[in-house]
Protein backbone atom coordinates (compact mmCIF):
# COMPACT_ATOMS: atom_id res chain seq x y z
CA UNK A 1 0.00 0.00 0.00
CA UNK A 2 1.60 3.48 -0.65
CA UNK A 3 0.16 6.69 0.46
CA UNK A 4 -2.93 8.02 -1.24
CA UNK A 5 -4.49 4.78 -2.12
CA UNK A 6 -7.49 3.49 -1.56
CA UNK A 7 -8.61 0.36 0.04
CA UNK A 8 -11.76 -1.22 2.10
CA UNK A 9 -12.10 -1.96 5.46
CA UNK A 10 -13.78 -4.78 5.74
CA UNK A 11 -15.68 -5.97 9.06
CA UNK A 12 -18.34 -8.62 10.29
CA UNK A 13 -19.39 -8.07 6.57
CA UNK A 14 -19.83 -4.65 6.22
CA UNK A 15 -16.96 -2.17 4.16
CA UNK A 16 -15.83 0.96 4.61
CA UNK A 17 -13.78 2.93 2.02
CA UNK A 18 -10.72 4.15 3.19
CA UNK A 19 -7.48 5.91 2.04
CA UNK A 20 -4.30 5.19 2.93
CA UNK A 21 -2.04 7.91 4.89
CA UNK A 22 0.58 8.92 6.91
CA UNK A 23 -1.30 11.52 9.53
CA UNK A 24 -4.83 12.34 9.99
CA UNK A 25 -4.54 15.21 7.71
CA UNK A 26 -4.42 13.37 4.72
CA UNK A 27 -8.27 12.17 5.55
CA UNK A 28 -11.40 14.71 5.80
CA UNK A 29 -13.66 15.23 9.21
CA UNK A 30 -15.09 11.79 9.29
CA UNK A 31 -12.88 10.53 7.01
CA UNK A 32 -11.33 6.50 7.49
CA UNK A 33 -7.54 6.75 7.22
CA UNK A 34 -5.19 3.34 7.35
CA UNK A 35 -1.59 4.22 8.86
CA UNK A 36 1.41 2.79 10.14
CA UNK A 37 1.21 4.08 14.25
CA UNK A 38 4.63 5.22 15.61
CA UNK A 39 4.87 1.01 16.59
CA UNK A 40 4.66 -0.26 13.04
CA UNK A 41 1.39 -1.64 13.19
CA UNK A 42 -1.31 -1.22 10.35
CA UNK A 43 -4.33 1.27 11.91
CA UNK A 44 -7.54 2.41 11.62
CA UNK A 45 -8.71 6.33 12.06
CA UNK A 46 -10.87 8.68 11.63
CA UNK A 47 -10.75 12.49 11.06
CA UNK A 48 -12.16 14.21 13.91
CA UNK A 49 -13.57 10.90 14.83
CA UNK A 50 -13.42 7.52 16.48
CA UNK A 51 -12.86 4.66 14.16
CA UNK A 52 -14.62 1.91 16.65
CA UNK A 53 -17.40 3.69 16.47
CA UNK A 54 -17.72 4.65 13.21
CA UNK A 55 -16.40 0.50 12.20
CA UNK A 56 -19.08 -0.52 14.95
CA UNK A 57 -15.81 -2.69 16.25
CA UNK A 58 -14.91 -3.98 19.38
CA UNK A 59 -11.06 -3.98 20.57
CA UNK A 60 -9.72 -7.29 19.29
CA UNK A 61 -12.21 -8.16 16.66
CA UNK A 62 -11.16 -9.13 13.26
CA UNK A 63 -10.68 -6.61 10.18
CA UNK A 64 -9.87 -6.91 6.73
CA UNK A 65 -8.20 -4.42 4.62
CA UNK A 66 -8.14 -5.12 1.03
CA UNK A 67 -7.44 -2.69 -2.59
CA UNK A 68 -10.42 -1.09 -3.61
Amino acid sequence: MEPEDRVWVLVAGRRSRAVVGGTFADVPRGGLLVYVDSHGMLSLAVGGGNALERLGVEPGEVVGIVAA
